[in-house]
């Protein structure tokens, strides 16, 4: 095999390999001949076929049969340098742990332990250290269940892309006839989803067509779902029918995701929630001013919802704001609303 480049300083193997660390997926800049330096992520997700060298110096060799990370292996004269490390969820790091990687640029760790890697880290690794946003996703609950987009209308593809693994590795989100494949999860699996474009959206849904999740099953709905707009999850603005219906007469949808939007247009979340017999909670909505038919039969046949979202608005001059919001939502026994 051949050796790799750290630091312009090639590196030998040792006589004996280590497996990488269960968790970690090194991301290596291959430099091929003539052409520019490509990403090439070198998954951990199979010790058993990938393993690595080490020369003492942090310099790592990765050798392994077959295709690595979806990508056929390149053969005997790959050199590159180690730029990017990805660290699976719960996995406990040090400092030692990077030795001699002066050419790491960035440390990728899940939603919500970043705080908890920094520490563990400490400066000056801690500045390189990048949190994944919270992407919106399904789990399966119980028995598990099924999921799919269902379109109605001459839809325009969503682009959207999922994911069994925040980390990744992602995969577009194929549409045929106004219709996803289902996507069967087992008890505890989830499957996450963001936007494949770069570059973010204001609505999934408008006026013309209606995209909707359709479940089979019981599922909970976790993360942020700016995410089917954003890959980035820092948009808080949706446009007009921006997510109409997105979920409407999901019958297994237990919970429901973050909705962060500060910026609402004309009916937004109409009826996203309409026949969510399953749903008991509903997530905080904190836009101060509403838009027309923004939250119209927001959460209509909800019926066993117990816990209305809390309400920030203190602008609900529009016409039918929130008509028929809570319509056959008979086991609701408390409403929260902010007066700014």
């Amino acid at each position: 095999i051949g050796d790799w480049l750290v630091d312009g300083v090639t590196l030998s193997p040792n006589t004996d390999p280590v497996t990488l660390a269960e968790g970690y997926n090194w991301k290596v800049g291959v430099l091929a001949e003539g052409s520019p330096e490509n990403p090439w992520k070198v998954g951990a997700a199979q010790p058993e076929d990938v393993q690595a060298y080490t020369n003492g110096n942090g310099g790592l060799v990765i050798t392994g049969e077959g295709a690595i990370g979806g990508r056929p292996w390149l053969g005997d004269d790959v050199k590159g340098t180690i730029t990017e490390v990805d660290i699976g969820s719960g996995v406990m790091v040090s400092a030692a742990d990077f030795t001699g990687l002066d050419a790491l640029a960035k440390i990728v760790v899940p939603h919500g332990q970043g705080e908890a890697v920094k520490a563990a880290l400490g400066a000056p690794l801690a500045a390189l250290v990048e949190e994944l946003p919270n992407y919106f996703a399904f789990t399966g609950v119980e028995y598990g269940g099924m999921v799919r987009l269902n379109g109605a209308g001459i839809c325009e593809d969503p682009q959207l892309e999922t994911a069994f693994d925040a980390m990744g590795p992602w995969t577009p989100l194929v549409i045929d006839d106004s219709m996803s494949d289902d996507i069967d999860l087992t008890p505890g699996q989830t499957v996450y989803f963001r936007r494949r474009n770069p570059t973010p959206v204001t609505n999934l849904n408008t006026a013309d067509y209606r995209w909707k999740f359709e479940i089979e099953g019981q599922l909970e709905a976790s993360g942020n779902i700016m995410s089917l707009l954003d890959q980035t999850c820092q948009q808080t603005t949706v446009g007009e029918h921006a997510f109409e219906g997105l979920f409407s007469e999901a019958y297994g949808l237990m919970s429901a995701p973050e909705m962060p939007a500060t910026t609402l247009a004309e009916s937004c979340y109409q009826s996203i929630f309409y026949g969510c017999t399953s749903l008991t909670n509903a997530p905080a909505l904190p836009a101060k001013t509403l838009a027309k038919w923004s939250y119209t039969s927001m959460f209509m046949g909800c019926t066993s919802l117990v816990r209305a979202p809390e309400l920030s608005a203190t602008n609900l001059s529009s016409i039918q704001c929130c008509g028929t919001m809570f319509v056959d939502a008979g086991n609701l026994n408390a409403v929260t609303v902010e007066f700014g």
